[in-house]
């Protein structure tokens, strides 16, 4: 699982939890040190939506899963959401802003990527992280244009 299949703020602490490889830091206890947070009880109250994040959370996360802006963007707008459904606020515009992250999900990236008949290979010493953060702006870019076109219909 990705970050962008994360629906709420909620699953993103569980997927957080997830990802240590050590077994005993899959726990909110084990999160919370990762995060350099005091209390595990409030990663708990927000993953069972009882409590809606705090910037300085958000900030944490995102400095954790060293992120890019984009992955940043995305993360408050889960905690957006989160806040909204504690007030009970219409959450509309903000579910609009995360289906284009979600639409992220569904373009599948190999080796080989094509992109409305353009051919990209990647050779076999571009690391792993740069070949990523390339896909990433090729996704946006991709969604970009695929939303100027249906505006324009």
């Amino acid at each position: 699982m990705n970050l962008y299949e994360n629906k709420d703020f909620s699953e993103l602490i569980r997927w957080l939890c997830q990802q240590s490889n050590n077994k005993a830091c899959r726990s909110y206890a084990g999160l919370a040190r990762r995060l350099k947070i005091k209390s595990p009880r409030t990663l708990g109250m927000i993953a069972k939506r009882q409590r809606a994040p705090s910037f300085s959370l958000v900030k944490n996360i995102a400095h954790f899963i060293e992120a890019t802006p984009q992955q940043k963007d995305f993360i408050l707008l889960l905690a957006e959401k989160s806040k909204c459904l504690l007030k009970k606020s219409s959450i509309d515009e903000i579910e609009q802003k995360l289906n284009r992250y979600h639409q992220m999900k569904q373009i599948k990236w190999n080796e080989n990527t094509f992109i409305e008949g353009v051919k990209i290979e990647f050779d076999s010493h571009v690391e792993k992280t740069v070949r990523n953060k390339i896909e990433e702006v090729l996704r946006f870019l991709i969604i970009d244009h695929q939303d100027s076109k249906s505006v324009r219909k």
